[in-house]
Formats: structure tokens, sequence, C-alpha cells
């Protein structure tokens, strides 16, 4: 059989954009295993808390103790900021039981799956190379370890922070995504807002920019 012009071109341009889909998803893979990597390495060491992370668990054990009502009960002290934190912090004391280590590994997973955000991200604004390499720096910062090994919200701020930056250049590029986009975008946001208050920060910088447009 043969193939038209049109056909032709046709079917390169779609074994291209079928192996540019299959190095994303390797990298992206393969940046979050080596991010784990990274993070988990001495973790079981069980480290002391150090103070913010003493409220950490303390406000996962308040989650375990009353349940729902933890939102709502005006006789314990609740930290109103990180609240999808210490959900999650809360959820795996249920199945690991309350140690250092577990109140710091949802952390670990989400200052691993950030690498992987930040590709999607210099993917949306620039390509692929550009988000490979910024994805290779954050996997390797100092810095993202240091603070993904921390029983705190910090990481789940980033991650977050990224998704909505990610999702805002793709609505703005092509308007016509689907509904989904715009939902996932919606979602994200009230996500960061939940996580902590800063992230009003975040919406006000996009609103600017969305203004300014």
């Amino acid at each position: 059989v043969t193939l038209t012009l049109s056909q032709q071109l046709f079917a390169g341009g779609m074994g291209r954009v079928t192996i540019m889909k299959k190095k994303m998803y390797i990298a992206a893979f393969g940046l979050f295993l080596a991010s784990f990597a990274f993070r988990f390495t001495g973790l079981l060491d069980n480290h002391p808390f150090w103070v913010d992370e003493f409220s950490t668990a303390n406000q996962a054990r308040l989650i375990l103790q009353h349940g729902l009502s933890y939102f709502t009960n005006t006789g314990i002290n609740v930290e109103h900021n990180n609240y999808i934190y210490h959900v999650l912090v809360a959820f795996f004391f249920t199945f690991l039981g309350q140690h250092e280590w577990v109140a710091r590994l949802p952390s670990v997973i989400i200052g691993s799956l950030v690498p992987v955000a930040v590709l999607f991200l210099g993917m949306a604004a620039y390509n692929f190379r550009v988000g490979l390499l910024a994805a290779i720096l954050t996997t390797t910062s100092y810095f993202q370890i240091v603070w993904s090994r921390q029983a705190r919200g910090y990481m789940l701020q980033e991650l977050l922070s990224v998704l909505a930056f990610m999702l805002y250049i793709r609505v703005i590029a092509n308007k016509k995504h689907s509904k989904w986009t715009y939902i996932s975008f919606v979602g994200i946001c009230i996500l960061g807002i939940l996580t902590h208050f800063s992230y009003w920060l975040i919406l006000g910088t996009l609103a600017i920019h969305f203004v300014l447009l």
C-alpha cells in the first residue's frame, strides 16, 4: 500500500509525538525514583523532631482522637495552616504507627513528586529539554532534599504551587482545553489554600498576570 505525502507526514508526526510521550514518562518515572532515593535515605534513623514537627505530630494525633470533630471542636488547639498535611500524617500514623519517620514519609513522597511537576512545568513553559534540566536540578538540590525530610507541609505547598503554575500556563496558552483542565486548576488552588494561607500570594500573582495579559 502506497501512502500519500499527507499520510506519510501525518504518520511521521504521530510517531514523533509517541516517542516524545515515551521520553516524558520515562523521565518522570526516573526522576521520581532518583528523588525518592535521595530523600528517603537515612529516614529510618528516626531522628528526634524539631519544634515545628512536634506540632505536626500533635495535630495528627488530635485528628485521630477526635475524627471530623477536630475541625469544629473549639476545645482543642487546632493549627489552621497545614490542614492537608496533618490529615496525611494522621493517615500514615493509622497504618504505619506513630513514629518520627512516619510523620516525615508523606513529605518525602511529595518532595519526590516535585521534580516531576517541575518537568511538566518546564515543558508547558518552554520544552522537554528545559523541563528535564530544571527537574534534575530540583532532584539534586540540597535545600529540596532537606525540606523534603521534614514533617511539615513545605513540599506540599511547593508541589501545589508548581502544579498551579503549570495548569495556568496551559489554560492561557490554549483556552480550548477540556473542562478537566479548569477543574484541576480550581481543585489544586483549593488544596493550596487549605495547605497554607500564604497560597493566596500564589493566586494573587496569577491574577495580576492574567489582568495584565
